[in-house]
């Protein structure tokens, strides 16, 4: 990179950072962008654009700064941050999934419903058809009976009474009794899971058994939901993993992983769960393998393993060894 590139990606920086001190985001954001455009080893351009974007944007900012710099407090702090608002947006989307009825089940009901009236409102007016149709044709008939009456029947006596001639009543038309629409149980709201909130957090020193070599490592941060791979003093890579829940905490401290397997059936307390893939076993029953059951991941929802991404698995059990460290803390 020439002087003038450089030159020109600071002054771009110093920018950003004194648009950020008169909270200007769209002039730090453009700034910043300016900055690592022109150099993308800068750290804090890097940070700078993540505390301007949204959490999961920030995310992948955040990454670069730590690719540049692995000990960057910032950039794990800020990482800590960024998984814990995405934690919240899940939650609030999961109660506002739970409370809002289905399009399908709607939809189904309003055909329901109207197929109904349809049905009633048919019986009615068909009965209402016969009935006026036979009370005229009662009454169109009626004078041509009588007349035909009156010429049979013999000469009534002179002092014989008449019949007073019988009036019809109308019967009343039923009228359909409306339908009361079914009234939707308001579903409970979900409580948000705050059990983490108190956890603290400090940056993990670099082991002093991997320090100055090439060997691949993982960290496991839980406060953050956060897996890093190492190589050596650099890192390679970063997940989001769910981890245990207050009830089934994960571990901390220093281990090794002692098997790995494919594929691996996992039973425990209220779980069965066969063919977990790429299962990398480092203390006991605890392992980090791939999840196929859900997808919360940032989220803690396991019996103390380390849940990740098939996927994001599949890549650290290509990476691993027996024998790779495996640093979990808060």
């Amino acid at each position: 990179m020439s002087t003038k590139s450089q030159e020109k990606a600071h002054r771009a920086l110093d920018k950003a950072q004194l648009a950020l001190l008169k909270k200007d985001a769209s002039g730090a954001l453009k700034n910043a962008k300016t900055a690592v455009k022109l150099n993308p080893k800068l750290e804090e351009a890097w940070l700078i654009l993540a505390s301007v974007s949204s959490p999961k944007d920030s995310v992948e900012f955040l990454k670069r700064a730590l690719e540049i710099n692995p000990d960057s407090q910032k950039a794990r702090k800020g990482m800590r941050w960024a998984a814990s608002r995405l934690r919240e947006i899940q939650q609030q989307e999961d109660v506002l999934e739970k409370s809002r009825p289905s399009q399908k089940h709607t939809s189904e009901k309003k055909k329901k419903e109207k197929g109904k009236l349809k049905k009633q409102w048919g019986i009615s007016l068909f009965v209402t058809i016969i009935f006026i149709g036979s009370v005229l044709m009662f009454w169109l008939g009626l004078p041509a009976f009588q007349a035909q009456a009156s010429v049979q029947k013999e000469p009534r006596p002179k002092n014989a009474l008449s019949k007073p001639t019988l009036t019809p009543t109308l019967t009343p038309t039923p009228t359909p009794t409306p339908t009361p629409t079914p009234t939707m149980t308001p579903t409970p709201t979900a409580t948000p899971d705050t059990s983490y909130s108190s956890y603290y957090y400090h940056s993990w020193d670099i082991p002093e058994e991997i320090s100055g070599t090439n060997d691949f490592w993982v960290e496991v941060d839980l406060s953050a939901q956060m897996l890093y791979a190492y190589r050596g003093s650099q890192i390679i890579n970063s997940f989001f993993v769910s981890t245990g829940t207050s009830s089934y905490p994960t571990v901390t401290g220093s281990y090794k992983i002692y098997a790995k397997y494919s594929t691996y059936t996992m039973i425990g307390p209220g779980y069965n769960l066969p063919d977990v893939p790429y299962s990398m076993f480092f203390y006991k029953g605890y392992s980090i393998h791939g999840t196929y059951w859900h997808s919360n991941f940032g989220t803690p929802m396991s019996h103390g393993c380390v849940n990740m991404n098939t996927n994001d698995a599949a890549w650290v059990y290509s990476q691993s060894s027996i024998g790779t460290y495996v640093f979990v803390h808060y």
